[in-house]
């Protein structure tokens, strides 16, 4: 299990659009949250997304919204599963447990 690769950020008129490429079937986007209400765009593949401990599985193509301060990882269920998330660029998430610095 790996972190999916993030193969494009970019800023376009105040909103934040990254790339999300589960390469295998379990890479997560480990437990994060954000301070505004941003949606992912499920393009390719399928994703286990558990939100405060509730799980939900999606099928593309899907639009998700996730409610700001809701706690959520995100699981490949399919290998190359590709997914978009849109935020406010204002809205840095925030990782749980935060990331340790070396």
């Amino acid at each position: 299990m790996a972190e999916p690769k993030i193969r494009i950020c970019t800023d376009v008129n105040g909103m934040w659009v990254r790339q999300l490429l589960f390469e295998q079937v379990g890479d997560t986007h480990r437990g994060h949250y954000h301070s505004e209400d941003h949606a992912t765009l499920l393009t390719y593949g399928s994703l286990s997304i558990n939100v405060d401990g509730v799980g939900h599985t999606y099928t593309a193509p899907h639009i998700i919204v996730i409610t700001k301060g809701k706690r959520h990882d995100l699981t490949a269920l399919e290998p190359g599963t590709l997914a978009y998330c849109v935020a406010p660029v204002a809205d840095v998430p925030t990782f749980y447990p935060p990331k340790e610095t070396t």
